[in-house]
């Protein structure tokens, strides 16, 4: 029998989304006028929104979440400065006492920029070098973009999962292939396949009855 390992993501965002403002619409209509405002200021955008200090009890409830997962699981920091002072203190007073420091893949930070504060902050919180929590993007057309950077990871993850799972006739084929994905990159056909192709065959052969789940 095969198994499937399953990777699991918690996502926070302490400014929350535009999610947030859909919610506040709906009880707006509905005449709750407290309530949509209460959800709609905890969308932040500006400067002074992010820099002001955060005391609410969602936000206490928002760092403590913050706090156990940070314990327990990796960082990975995508798109993010850090400089929010809320979030280096949680970070610098919080946590630091507390992670696996000094391990690598405990923090991994992907941004076209590694800068002087947040992130130098986070890596001198985990015990780890520029070189090896940093991840840089591009911007430039044709780059390696986040969008590129993570259809690249899924294509990775994607073969690592068939070479594992295939027949012995076509593991070794299957792994020559899975070697062609050794860096970032944007113009294999692999990560096209996989992001488009397969879950749609994989969904046919399951609704088929021809694999089962």
């Amino acid at each position: 029998m095969s198994t499937l390992r399953v990777m699991t993501f918690s996502l926070f965002s302490s400014h929350t989304d535009a999610r947030a403002l859909l919610q506040a619409r709906d009880l707006f209509n509905a005449g709750d006028l407290p309530g949509a405002i209460e959800i709609s200021e905890r969308f932040m955008i500006t400067e002074s929104e992010l820099t002001k200090a955060r005391t609410s009890p969602t936000d206490k409830m928002f760092f403590y979440e913050l706090n156990s997962s940070l314990v327990k699981s990796p960082l990975m920091v995508i798109g993010w400065s850090i400089s929010e002072p809320y979030l280096i203190a949680v970070i610098n007073e919080t946590i630091k006492n507390v992670i696996q420091r000094g391990r690598l893949e405990e923090l991994s930070i992907i941004d076209p920029v590694f800068n002087t504060r947040g992130h130098a902050t986070a890596a001198a919180c985990y015990e780890l070098p520029r070189e090896q929590v940093f991840a840089e993007l591009e911007t430039h057309p044709g780059g390696i973009g986040a969008d590129e950077f993570f259809l690249w990871l899924q294509a990775r993850y994607a073969m690592d999962n068939l070479v594992a799972h295939a027949a012995d006739g076509a593991r070794a084929a299957l792994a020559a292939k899975r070697a062609e994905l050794g860096g970032p990159t944007n113009d294999h056909f692999l990560i096209e396949w996989i992001d488009h192709f397969l879950p749609a065959w994989t969904r046919l052969c399951w609704r088929a009855e021809l694999a089962g789940c």
